[in-house]
């Protein structure tokens, strides 16, 4: 091969791979020469390169030109970037003076009220001290010190409840913002108002069995395989709506179809599309994989007992949508 055609096909390349100069054999040469030098003497790096000492070959032609310095900090007295990288990969408890083991509060402890069992020890002893420091030779020197050991107990005892139990309100404020942050992925929907109304002009019944009481909310348990031919078969399944949604019943199955046309039916038609298994949505049904949407319908008709739209149906519906957009647009105009 020329050295002229591996030249411009390097160029050519480093070119079309977004380089903005054009690549030359040397620049590989350039930067084997570069990475030895960074790791090894002078002495090692001539004799890869197979360059004379008396010269300054590599310095005049082969040093590269971009500095692996942090001048920026360098100049404004910060630390260096290596640095930074250095303290980082090196974090730990002593990295941070604020850290500590139990991380309470000083207001917590400063707040915290005295301990009537602590206080008594204390002033037996120093009862028995009558104000002096030491105790060496005291005639009562080894009940104060069996005083002082009962309060340093007392005292790491009443240091280890209060700890636990600021961690367990610390807990309980994570999980309350848990549960806000569920609150708040809660989905408003129209059937919401529907509800509402319902409800108030109902009287609040009871009608389920008192076993079912204990059941969690989302719990399979509460949601029948045999569902109401106008409930949504995939609503039912979503965990951010309220369960009062999740089994809202519509006052048509026409209604519930042109809902599930509109809401699910265009996310299931891509999955079949893009030869994705298509699955029921009901808690009881996770596990069941659907071959295609009529697969689906059928298993939603058969096990659930809700009866979906066919794909000439939804056709037409979609035709007569178009047609009414289509008319509107043209009165709109006139």
């Amino acid at each position: 091969m020329l050295y002229s055609k591996l030249r411009d096909d390097i160029a050519a390349q480093s070119l079309n791979s977004g380089q903005e100069k054009p690549w030359t054999p040397r620049f590989t040469r350039r930067g084997a020469s570069n990475a030895a030098n960074r790791d090894t003497p002078d002495s090692v790096r001539n004799q890869i390169m197979r360059h004379d000492p008396q010269f300054t070959t590599f310095h005049h032609a082969y040093l590269n030109e971009i500095a692996h310095f942090d001048l920026q900090n360098a100049f404004l007295e910060e630390e260096k970037q290596s640095q930074l990288f250095r303290l980082v990969a090196h974090i730990s408890l002593t990295r941070d003076p604020r850290a500590t083991a139990d991380m309470v509060p000083k207001d917590v402890w400063a707040n915290l009220p005295p301990d009537p069992d602590i206080a008594e020890l204390e002033e037996q002893r120093a009862q028995l001290k009558q104000g002096n420091y030491r105790i060496n030779g005291h005639p009562d020197e080894k009940q104060i010190r069996k005083l002082t050991e009962d309060i340093r107990k007392k005292n790491a005892q009443r240091e280890k409840r209060a700890v636990k139990e600021y961690h367990r309100i610390f807990q309980l404020k994570i999980k309350a913002v848990d549960l806000m942050v569920t609150l708040c992925n809660k989905r408003e929907t129209v059937k919401r108002d529907r509800i509402r109304q319902r409800t108030n002009s109902c009287l609040p019944i009871n009608t389920e069995p008192l076993e079912t009481e204990h059941k969690t909310l989302y719990s399979p348990a509460r949601f029948p395989l045999l569902m109401h031919a106008a409930q949504c078969s995939n609503c039912i399944s979503n965990k951010r709506l309220y369960q009062e949604e999740r089994t809202f019943t519509y006052c048509r199955p026409t209604v519930m179809n042109d809902h599930f046309d509109d809401i699910h039916l265009v996310r299931r038609e891509q999955a079949e599309r893009s030869g994705e298994k298509i699955r029921c949505e009901h808690p009881k049904c996770r596990d069941v994989k659907l071959k295609h949407i009529n697969h689906f319908r059928r298993h939603v008709q058969e096990v659930h007992g809700v009866t979906l739209w066919t794909s000439e149906q939804v056709q037409q519906r979609r035709q007569r949508n178009a047609k009414r957009r289509h008319m509107a647009k043209g009165n709109c105009q006139n």
